[in-house]
């Protein structure tokens, strides 16, 4: 093998090594700044069609719902409750239960990335820490502008029906 490789145990000492120590870290935190650049704007992208698609739905619905609000009238049941039943069913289908499902199969993701990579468990108490900060601003950011266009859509429903003074 030695007499086959001659030229791969060769070294010329005046070549210089390609990978120069600050060079090798300042391609590493570049990287590091790029892939949170990316998964930031991922972040928003994702927080944005999601208030995108439950608007597309609530407005392909809106028929639908006035013909409930409608109904509903009919029989007599007060305006404050029909805002709510709306709000509650849209909430409920719209944000709650697909959130829930997010979170699951984001934590059952997580352990087993965790695991794959076998973490240590203070990198696995740090990254936790930072990922809950993360999905608590992610979750709370999106139900309060959720909230705001479900009550802006259902009070839009109640005077497009009956007028501001139902």
């Amino acid at each position: 093998f030695k007499e086959r490789h001659v030229q791969d145990g060769k070294y010329d000492a005046t070549v210089s090594s390609y990978y120069v120590k600050e060079e090798g870290v300042n391609a590493v935190q570049t990287e590091r700044i790029m892939k949170k650049i990316m998964n930031t704007l991922l972040l928003i992208l994702f927080f944005v069609m999601n208030l995108m698609l439950v608007l597309i739905k609530m407005l392909s619905e809106k028929d639908m719902n006035q013909k409930r609000v409608q109904f509903f009238n009919c029989m007599g049941m007060r305006k404050r409750d029909r805002i709510a039943l709306l709000r509650k069913e849209i909430l409920r289908y719209c944000h709650i239960l697909p959130m829930a499902i997010a979170l699951v199969l984001a934590i059952a993701f997580t352990m087993a990335v965790f695991h794959a990579r076998m973490y240590t468990s203070v990198d696995i108490y740090r990254s936790i820490r930072q990922m809950v900060v993360l999905w608590g601003m992610y979750i709370g950011g999106s139900t309060v502008l959720l909230w705001i266009m479900v009550t802006i859509y259902t009070h839009k429903l109640e005077v497009e029906n009956y007028g501001s003074n139902s």
